[in-house]
């Protein structure tokens, strides 16, 4: 599939449009790093595809600067960059995640403007490995010390974001968790808040403490149950970015 891209300033629609060419699969998700200088594309196979957006306005293309990392054997079903753009992280259905340290790419910008290829396999990947079917979601801590993945074993688990180590395991849902997001705003050091969605109908609110030293815990302090849910359940939620709403999309019938 290809990605179009369009300027949300640029009053010409036309001039504004750019269209990055990727493979025959569909893009199944799409992350750009915090800084705007990449873009990442999930598809199949197990594919992600970084492509180097440039600088300002002037931003383009160069297809030498796009670089494909293999991650896992099955389809990409979700890319995430971490806050500070270090870590770029794919869930697969394979039931892996890979997490790329890129912080070279960004310290090396200015080279990609000159078409000089960063291999990938220069990239130095960790693979994570827990969960028992297809990685749906992931997402990372406003900090960026924790990853957050969500799957169609009904678990979530989560990992040290810099040393991959399992820190903690959530297994309330009942069935599928399509999606779990990281609240923008933290309770206070080491403590987050984090919203699951899933095809039991519910969206639930975890707290996670990471304050004490070598210790996870987990509470939820909420569950949500949208009246409107048909079987299907709910496939997506999402924080306001003061962290004080959460809404929830899913199937109705």
């Amino acid at each position: 599939g290809h990605v179009l891209i369009r300027s949300t300033v640029d009053s010409d629609s036309n001039a504004s449009v750019r269209v990055l060419q990727g493979n025959i699969y569909p893009i199944s998700s799409l992350s750009f790093s915090p800084s705007g200088r990449f873009l990442a594309a999930g598809s199949r196979p197990n594919v992600v595809r970084l492509f180097y957006i440039g600088e300002g306005a002037d931003w383009n293309v160069d297809p030498a600067s796009v670089l494909e990392l293999k991650a896992g054997l099955e389809p990409v079903n979700d890319v995430a960059f971490s806050p500070c753009g270090r870590y770029l992280a794919s869930g697969c259905e394979d039931m892996k995640i890979c997490i790329w340290d890129v912080h070279q790419l960004e310290t090396r910008a200015r080279s990609l403007q000159k078409s000089q290829k960063i291999e990938p396999q220069s990239l130095n990947c960790r693979v994570l490995s827990g969960h028992r079917k297809g990685v749906k979601s992931l997402d990372f801590s406003p900090d960026g010390s924790v990853l957050a993945s969500g799957c169609t074993d009904s678990i979530i688990r989560l990992w040290d974001a810099r040393d991959g180590k399992d820190i903690g395991v959530i297994g309330d849902h009942l069935y599928r968790v399509y999606c779990c997001k990281f609240s923008p705003v933290s309770e206070a050091k080491h403590v987050f808040m984090l919203a699951s969605a899933s095809k039991d109908r519910t969206v639930r609110l975890w707290r996670i403490d990471l304050s004490a030293e070598e210790s996870c815990r987990v509470e939820c302090v909420r569950v949500l149950k949208p009246p409107s849910c048909g079987r299907g359940g709910l496939l997506s939620c999402s924080f306001s970015p003061d962290g004080s709403l959460v809404a929830a999309g899913g199937v109705d019938s």
